[in-house]
């Protein structure tokens, strides 16, 4: 016999299926990064227990049970269909270390035993105030000594703003039962409000941006994360509060970069700073009233474990260290003090004239996106600056490199890991994609990268393509059958649209669009060999 809630979920969630991805931001690498900044010592990822509640199909999970074979991972959802789903790829996998059970949170069974990492994206806003309790009381109750829990939530005063559109949407569709009628009316309405505004002003602008974003969302996420009948937003203090009440204590934000202020004005971060030495609770309430923070992705232990938040620069040394960022110049001078800047796509940006500093961040961006250990990347820095990298000691050299990494991380420019990605750039004789990548590729899927990231193959070529990639053919026999698929009819990919001309004339240049896709897929970290 379903309770009520299971009824509800299994007839929302299976009508329209929440977009299921890897969230880089619960990875348990990250998580024990964070944590081991901050003093803890958690479980390493390579041998760790971990419980996603509300996991959907297992897609987050998935991913680590493939690279963590020495790990468990355990994945709770009410919806059945997902978990079927997830069911049928795990089997096609042949994954041992993952299990995936539709299960209430209220009744979850004792045997499950303890976690080091305890993950519920996308849960605590959209469920009532019981099982709320039951999430804090499943972290108390089931993580480990040094266990860490990722919640995310969402969060006033920023949620104020979205809840404008929300009970417009939601009294417009008041009478609409069926659920897709209920997304179609509620997209029209929000776009026919922006049109209309013709007077510029804060809500023209307001309306415009949200027609922009809910262009970009899928219906699964704007009809769960908008139209939900739950939409409970919390104060940042409320939500610590109630972990307290739980034994729990906050540790960070997963993304260690959203509880930094450097971009405001020198006066505010002096008086955020001063704030931080008495409370740092209170610190990242005035942080999320600075920011208008809409979204928090947080972190939380157990009440009795002590924290350092005085992060020491030598700690990086415990890391290996990527980056997305680019020098601002093509070749930039790391020989000379001259200022060079470093952007990130995520608008974190560092500026420098220390020609240490600047060329292990030209290092980083070139071999980018391998992760390399702090003491190759200071050797290759000083290799790279013979000159003025020789004036200084081993040891003066290593503590300027760790503590301008170290603000550079705080910036949200670099990244740390406990653990390396492992992927390869080199394209083989025999290409070998990713399991999981193959998997989802046949099944026209969002597709998990090696690198946790989420990408769309769009064009059906290159969906076939990734297919391919088992081991047992060499670029001959994939040429070969890539041709064989062409002259079927298959449709082009977005790459070769550009070639115009006959049939013979595109076949002629597949052996080099060819070669480009596959260091393509090489450089998105699709390939293992």
């Amino acid at each position: 016999m379903l309770s009520v809630m299971e009824e509800q979920a299994q007839t929302v969630y299976d009508e329209v299926l929440y977009p299921n991805y890897i969230y880089t931001q619960s990875h348990p690498d990250r998580l024990a990064t964070v944590a081991t900044l901050m003093g803890m010592h958690p479980a390493p990822v390579e041998r760790c227990r971990v419980l996603e509640m509300a996991c959907g199909d297992g897609s987050n999970l998935m991913p680590l049970a493939l690279d963590f074979q020495k790990s468990e991972f355990v994945g709770i959802d009410l919806a059945a269909l997902p978990i079927e789903r997830g069911k049928l790829l795990i089997e096609e996998l042949g994954l041992k270390n993952i299990e995936l059970h539709r299960q209430d949170l209220m009744a979850l069974p004792e045997t499950l035993g303890q976690f080091d990492y305890i993950i519920a994206h996308g849960l605590y806003s959209w469920i009532p105030p019981a099982v709320q309790d039951q999430v804090m009381a499943i972290c108390a109750k089931r993580l480990s000594p040094h266990g860490v829990a990722y919640i995310s939530y969402n969060t006033y005063p920023g949620c104020r703003l979205r809840e404008i559109t929300r009970d417009i949407m939601l009294f417009h569709t008041k009478d609409v039962k069926d659920r897709r009628e209920r997304l179609r009316q509620a997209r029209a309405l929000v776009k026919w409000l922006a049109d209309a505004q013709v007077k510029t002003s804060a809500y023209q602008t307001f309306l415009q941006e949200t027609q922009k974003a809910f262009e970009q969302k899928n219906d699964g996420a704007l009809y769960h994360d908008d139209l939900a009948e739950i939409n409970s937003p919390v104060y940042f203090h409320q939500f610590v509060a109630h972990a307290a009440r739980y034994g729990l204590q906050f540790l960070s934000e997963a993304d260690y970069f959203e509880a930094q202020y450097h971009e405001f004005p020198a006066e505010v971060t002096e008086q955020l700073q001063q704030m931080s030495y008495e409370s740092v609770l209170t610190k990242e309430q005035y942080l999320d009233f600075l920011k208008g923070r809409s979204f928090r992705q947080t972190m939380l232990c157990r009440h009795n474990v002590a924290l350092n938040r005085s992060i020491k620069p030598e700690l990086i040394k415990n890391f290996y260290i990527t980056t997305e960022a680019k020098p601002a110049q093509a070749e930039p001078d790391i020989k000379s003090d001259a200022v060079e800047e470093f952007t990130h796509s995520s608008e974190g940006r560092m500026a420098t004239n220390n020609p240490l500093v600047k060329a292990a961040m030209l290092h980083l961006s070139r071999v980018h996106p391998r992760a390399v250990k702090f003491d190759q990347l200071l050797e290759a820095a000083r290799a790279r600056t013979p000159v003025e990298g020789g004036q200084m000691s081993d040891d003066d050299s290593a503590q300027t490199l760790a503590s301008a990494l170290m603000q550079t991380y705080g910036a949200g420019v670099i990244e740390l890991h406990m653990h390396a990605h492992e992927f390869t750039l080199e394209v083989s004789e025999r290409p070998v994609a990713s399991r999981l990548a193959r998997a989802q590729a046949r099944r026209g899927e969002v597709i998990t990268t090696l690198l946790y990231k989420n990408i769309r193959l769009d064009d059906a070529l290159g969906r076939q393509l990734l297919l391919l990639l088992d081991g047992t053919r060499d670029h001959a026999a994939i040429l070969r059958e890539m041709r064989a698929l062409v002259e079927a009819g298959f449709e082009r990919s977005s790459q070769m649209e550009e070639i115009s001309g006959e049939k013979e004339e595109f076949l002629n240049a597949l052996p080099a669009q060819l070669e480009e896709k596959l260091a393509e897929l090489a450089r998105l970290g699709l390939l293992k060999g």
